[in-house]
């Protein structure tokens, strides 16, 4: 399970998994759909890929979960595709806040949820 930090005002519309020569494209399902989805296939051995928010209380937080990396693994890439608004400051200047960390506050909360 990995765990990835994204602002309030991200939308997620992409996951790409590539790992060795396969690649698996997301698509967007019912959480409880998914979550069925997956665990079948790790059950049956398959390699598969599920992500979402963490919970609720913490909206910043994506959670990634890979099953069933094949032994000998030397190539795994995971691509996000999101968007999001850039603020504007005095008219003329544009910042984008893209976060690379998981704060305490934020990994305390994966811990105890």
């Amino acid at each position: 399970v990995y765990y990835f930090p994204k602002t309030l005002a991200a939308c997620f519309h992409g996951l790409e998994v590539r790992i060795n020569d396969i690649v698996i494209a997301a698509e967007v399902k019912e959480r409880a759909t998914a979550q069925a989805e997956y665990s079948e296939a790790v059950a049956e051995g398959q390699f598969a890929v599920i992500s979402d928010i963490k919970s609720p209380q913490v909206p910043s937080v994506v959670r990634l979960q890979i099953g069933n990396i094949p032994p000998k693994t030397e190539d795994l890439q995971v691509t996000f595709s999101y968007s999001q608004d850039l603020e504007s400051s005095h008219g003329k200047f544009w910042k984008l806040h893209i976060p690379s960390t998981l704060t305490p506050l934020y990994y305390l909360s994966l811990i105890h949820i």
